[in-house]
């Protein structure tokens, strides 16, 4: 279900270095407050953060594929990937509500990263498209390759 480039595979490949990329950009981010001052790159971030974590779920189910063939069915291959990008967004908007209770405690300044209610249910939708899109790729690549043998 996957080609291999280079020996490597493709959702591995793209995977690390974007996961890496987009870990440092959100560090960057949060440390010159540019969620408030420029609120479109928390769309970008959700997004991508979804995209990745959902690449790198792929690749593992390539690479142990006795356990799960998402590619089979297309409603449950995208059941999955709706169901996996919004648990990914829940629990990250868990981590921003710890921080936002843990880090006044240690820095008096520090400012909340929940922005609102509406903010959280903004990230929430794009976590769960990322999702979409991941499992929207990956029943596609399946269709594909199968298309053709």
């Amino acid at each position: 279900m996957e080609e291999k480039v280079g020996g490597k595979r493709i959702a591995f490949r793209f995977s690390l270095p974007a996961g890496v990329a987009l870990l440092t950009f959100h560090i960057f981010a949060i440390s010159r407050d540019l969620y408030r001052s420029i609120p479109s790159i928390d769309i970008i971030s959700h997004f991508g953060a979804t995209v990745t974590g959902g690449l790198v779920v792929y690749w593992l189910i390539v690479r142990y594929p006795n356990h799960i063939d998402l590619g089979k069915n297309m409603l449950f291959t995208l059941l999955i990937g709706l169901s996996l990008g919004s648990l990914g967004g829940v629990l990250w908007e868990f981590i921003e509500f710890a921080y936002d209770i843990i880090a006044p405690k240690f820095n008096p300044g520090a400012l909340p990263v929940q922005l609102s209610l509406g903010d959280t249910m903004k990230d929430l939708l794009f976590n769960s498209l990322g999702g979409l899109a991941v499992a929207i790729f990956v029943w596609l690549r399946y269709y594909r390759k199968h298309r053709s043998s």
